[in-house]
Order: C-alpha cells, then structure tokens, then sequence
C-alpha cells in the first residue's frame, strides 16, 4: 500500500518538474 502511495507521489513530482522544465524553457 505504502510502495503504491510513493510510487504516485514520484511519478506526480516527476511531472511537475518536467513541466516546470518545459515552462522554464
């Protein structure tokens, strides 16, 4: 349950970044 609920955090952070990175851009 735990390994899931981390799994989605990353993967929501990862796309904020990309998304800050692609804006930054």
């Amino acid at each position: 349950m735990k390994q899931a609920w981390a799994a989605t955090i990353h993967s929501a952070l990862v796309s904020q970044k990309m998304a800050t990175l692609c804006l930054g851009r």
